[in-house]
């Protein structure tokens, strides 16, 4: 009988040595994509989640102010200035004005009490790519009488506002709209 020595393995040779050591540096090298990528990623994610907010929010606040105005005094596709209630805790009624210049990359401007001393006016939204308000006018006759004899005057009424913006965080930029229903329609006949 011959005996056969069998060799007992002490370790790993060279090649299966370097095969595990190429291995766990291709998987660091794309862990540390994957980190980067997400870290990038995620900045990103933060900037339109923070723009998105801040429009959202100021489109809420023009229709808040929208919703309590007694009087419009100008309203344009990019300007709308109206009489408010108390904002400055002077007493007072004030006058609010949004507008946007039209100018792509620039915010929402709202002015409390514009042309006086002490107005103040504050970017009221992130960069715009678009914005425009659209509005309905309804028309009224209402029965009046003038010495004796009855007629009818003729009164337009501001009964809806829509607010349309377009941010710029995406190149196509997203589309958000706001509307503002008047429950008590404002006279508008002087525009």
């Amino acid at each position: 009988m011959s005996h056969c020595r069998r060799r007992i393995r002490a370790g790993f040779s060279l090649i299966e040595l370097i095969a595990a050591v190429a291995v766990a540096g291709i998987l660091l090298a794309g862990a540390t994509s994957f980190v980067a990528f997400y870290a990038r990623w995620s900045s990103v994610l933060r900037q339109r989640s923070e723009a998105t907010t801040a429009l959202m929010l100021s489109l809420e606040r023009l229709h808040l102010e929208l919703s309590q105005a007694r009087a419009i005094r100008q309203k344009t596709a990019t300007v709308i200035e109206f009489d408010h209630p108390d904002v400055t805790g002077d007493g007072e009624p004030d006058v609010i004005r949004w507008e946007w210049s039209g100018v792509e990359g620039e915010p929402l401007i709202r002015t409390v009490n514009p042309g006086l001393q002490g107005m103040s006016a504050e970017p009221a939204s992130p960069p715009l790519k678009e914005f425009a308000l659209e509005y309905w006018v309804q028309t009224k006759s209402v029965p009046v009488e003038v010495a004796g004899i009855r007629t009818t005057e003729t009164h337009d009424y501001l009964v809806l506002v829509l607010a349309t913006a377009r941010d710029t965080i995406e190149p196509g930029g997203r589309l958000f709209r706001r509307a503002v229903v008047f429950a008590a329609p404002l006279d508008v006949t002087g525009l």
